[in-house]
């Protein structure tokens, strides 16, 4: 039972971190971004890596 769930969050530690980096990349692209955004945006990322990758 602990490895579906350690899978489930796997897929949705993969699924946020695709979301922030493609946060990240149409604000620079856009040209339209604040460094506050990016830095909370890459934050969030860490947070979902250091909670779904394993040690």
């Amino acid at each position: 039972m602990s490895l579906k769930v350690e899978s489930a969050a796997r897929d949705m530690g993969a699924v946020l971190t695709a979301v922030t980096q493609a946060a990240v990349a149409f604000l620079l692209l856009s040209g339209n971004y604040d460094l506050r955004a990016l830095v909370l945006l890459e934050a969030l990322n860490g947070t979902t890596a250091a909670f779904t990758n394993p040690a």
